[in-house]
């Protein structure tokens, strides 16, 4: 997938956050990005869980392994949007 594809779907992915997507029809929050995700990073090699804080508020965590199973990195980010008045 080359980059413009990848930002191309991360922007069409409907991710609005529910407090803020009164004007938007559903699906909103955050269960469509974390799927586009969940897809993605595994197909990357990662191993990935789904934890739903909420329903329909799904966290993910992606696992990539390395070299040493003692050292690790964290990334962390939202998969929610926050809506725009159109």
């Amino acid at each position: 997938m080359t980059p413009t594809a990848l930002l191309s779907d991360l922007v069409a992915c409907p991710s609005v956050n529910p407090r803020h997507a009164t004007q938007f029809a559903p699906p909103h929050g955050e269960a469509a990005m974390v799927a586009l995700l969940d897809k993605l990073l595994r197909s990357w090699g990662a191993t990935t869980a789904i934890h739903d804080v909420h329903p329909g508020r799904p966290n993910l965590l992606a696992t990539f392994p390395g070299k040493n199973p003692n050292r690790a990195i964290l990334l962390d980010a939202h998969t929610d949007t926050v809506a725009v008045a159109i």
